[in-house]
């Protein structure tokens, strides 16, 4: 291991550690009328500042329901769980829903986790592909049958289960605390119309049409899995919405 590298290491290690023992004098250079424990306290600061900013853009919702107080405080803590292993920091916070559902804090509170899926999934339609409609496809409806067809989906386009109303959470800025979970699970949508992340509910059977295609099942198959859905209805809402991106010939 180079010097500069166990320097690096060294840094970091007192940047996570919980205690208050400051670094050995060769891992953080300062300047000589600072103490080594104040340079190793302005970086703590400095961490501890970038984590609540990059976890308020990735969960505005948990932001918003924890509070001022609270927020930060577990930010801190997740930080010094989980620390960055990439140079991009929009890409740190996906271990957030397991590290809420390990909390003894939180312990019966139980919308945490899911609500933390769902503003992930949707801080992650930021990175994903772009890709433009092809509205002549919409011809193959009608010239080819359902199994020699695949529908294109929006990249990213993903599904979750939750008992609790996490669309209206993060949507009407409802508080968690004052919902009910619901007796069967909700199935919900996370897509993206243009470079707006979206979440809504499933419609009747929606949820399972939608798992066939992402499989790559055909059209045809995945109809079949979805006796429910009204089709029509459904593809007169999906197209405007960009959920909806081409259909393709097997």
């Amino acid at each position: 291991m180079s010097a500069l590298a166990a320097q690096q290491q060294g840094l970091l290690a007192a940047l996570w550690s919980g205690s208050g023992q400051e670094p050995a004098p060769e891992f953080i250079a300062i300047q000589q009328d600072l103490t080594r424990t104040f340079g190793i306290k302005a970086y703590k600061n400095h961490a501890s500042m970038l984590a609540l900013q990059v976890l308020q853009a990735a969960y505005p919702a948990i932001a918003r329901l924890m509070g001022p107080e609270r927020f930060p405080a577990m930010s801190r803590a997740f930080w010094q769980a989980e620390p960055p292993n990439a140079g991009d920091l929009a890409q740190w916070g996906g271990g957030l829903p397991d590290f809420l559902a390990r909390s003894e804090a939180l312990a019966g509170q139980l919308w945490w986790p899911d609500l933390a899926c769902a503003e992930w999934a949707l801080h992650a339609m930021a990175t994903a592909a772009d890709c433009d409609q092809d509205r002549s496809t919409l011809a193959l409806l009608i010239a080819q049958e359902p199994a020699r067809l695949q529908m294109r989906l929006a990249p990213g386009t993903a599904l979750l289960t939750s008992p609790w109303p996490l669309d209206r959470i993060i949507e009407e800025s409802l508080d968690a605390e004052m919902l009910q979970p619901a007796v069967t699970a909700r199935q919900l949508l996370v897509w993206r119309q243009g470079f707006k992340p979206c979440i809504r509910a499933c419609v009747a059977d929606e949820a399972a049409f939608l798992a066939a295609l992402l499989a790559g099942s055909s059209l045809g198959q995945a109809l079949d899995q979805a006796p429910a859905l009204d089709f029509n209805a459904w593809l007169a809402r999906a197209v405007p919405e960009a959920l909806w991106i081409a259909n393709q010939l097997l």
